[in-house]
């Protein structure tokens, strides 16, 4: 992911944790797509996500 800082007009993960488990990185700029509801265990969206790319919603889950 390193290389792709600076050359990108996106923000990118700067990942500090790399583990078949787990992979965790500062929070980015911004709004994010969705954040989870720990109490009610689902997401609450922060845009259209009945319209996403078939894309977007395969590379999330």
């Amino acid at each position: 992911m390193q290389f792709l800082h600076g050359k990108l007009p996106v923000a990118v993960p700067h990942w500090q944790i790399f583990e078949p488990t787990l992979i965790a990185y500062p929070q980015l700029p911004g709004t994010p797509a969705a954040t989870i509801d720990l109490e009610r265990q689902q997401y609450n969206w922060h845009l259209n996500h009945k319209e996403l790319p078939l894309g977007f919603v395969s590379s999330l889950a």
